[in-house]
């Protein structure tokens, strides 16, 4: 009966650890870290070349729009190329991208669409659209995002520091499906704010982020939450990420609860396998990337099964 006690005390300690006092503690340490100051723009021929790749399935109702917004990017057009890389579809999202390409809106912006066949799952688009880039910048962005203008400008200041592999932006919604979404999205933001602050942010808004493609590896097929584990993999590795919020993703598409709902599921399944593939970020060596880890994400993995204790 002893054990029966601790154990269910030691399982509520955890779960206000994770949800209360961790925020608070985050907020304090990353206060007491000075910010790296962010280094100017290098100069036009210094600029880093940078391959945008958007993954899309079933995106016929906002390629157009995103294709736009990509010509709009205040980048030189000889070091931006642009891949729509369709996964599948059956909506036109492919025909749609190359008339938004011909058109005169997307004039002069290097792209190409690349249209799979089979609808082979994101990850797996992924690893060969990226394997087949031959180096400088990666940008991964959502085809229902749109970037800030100056986007690739501010990542590009922050590429010109070495040790930088990882750059992320914030995440934006045009119009929030719920205020609980939109509240959501604010403490993820703050959160991932102070993380990067300390160490790393925890992971990245998928909508938008960029990577040194010397960095990268293949993702393994199963891997549920790619924009954590492909990230992460950088940062374990030695590389530091950044986390910019004037870098903004914003979200056109207004999200339905099945769709928050789903999201939130693939977001949960996925913290397991997380914890068990990025165990390097637990390096006492880097103790504040360590915190973080193990504060956030390996305790938010045990979450559930505490709860059920």
């Amino acid at each position: 009966m002893l054990m029966l006690q601790i154990l269910f005390w030691a399982s509520v300690a955890a779960v206000v650890y994770h949800h209360a006092l961790y925020p608070v503690a985050l907020r304090l340490l990353a206060r007491l870290r000075p910010g790296l100051p962010v280094p100017p723009v290098p100069d036009a021929g210094a600029l880093p070349v940078v391959t945008l790749v958007i993954p899309a399935y079933q995106e016929a109702a906002f390629i157009a729009l995103k294709l736009r917004d990509c010509a709009r990017l205040a980048y030189p057009r000889d070091r931006l190329h642009v891949i729509v890389a369709c996964d599948g579809c059956t909506d036109g999202t492919a025909d749609l991208a190359r008339a938004a390409l011909a058109s005169r809106d997307c004039a002069g912006l290097s792209a190409e669409v690349r249209a799979f066949p089979v609808n082979r799952g994101k990850v797996a688009v992924l690893n060969a659209v990226i394997a087949s880039i031959p180096g400088g910048i990666v940008a991964l962005s959502d085809a229902s995002a749109t970037l800030s203008a100056d986007a690739l400008m501010r990542a590009a200041a922050h590429f010109s520091r070495p040790e930088v592999g990882v750059v992320a932006g914030t995440y934006a919604l045009k119009e929030a499906g719920s205020a609980g979404e939109a509240s959501y999205w604010a403490y993820q933001t703050a959160i991932k704010a102070d993380e990067a602050a300390l160490s790393a942010p925890f992971g990245v808004h998928g909508a938008f982020y960029l990577f040194r493609h010397a960095l990268w590896a293949p993702l393994p097929g199963d891997t549920i939450n790619d924009d954590v584990v492909l990230p992460m993999a950088i940062v374990a590795g030695g590389a530091r990420a950044v986390y910019d919020v004037t870098i903004i993703a914003t979200e056109e598409e207004r999200s339905r609860r099945s769709q928050e709902f789903r999201r939130r599921v693939r977001i949960s399944s996925g913290n397991v396998q997380q914890a068990v593939r990025l165990w390097r970020l637990a390096d006492p060596r880097r103790p504040g990337l360590a915190f973080v880890f193990l504060s956030g994400k390996a305790l938010r993995a045990l979450v559930p099964v505490l709860l059920v204790v």
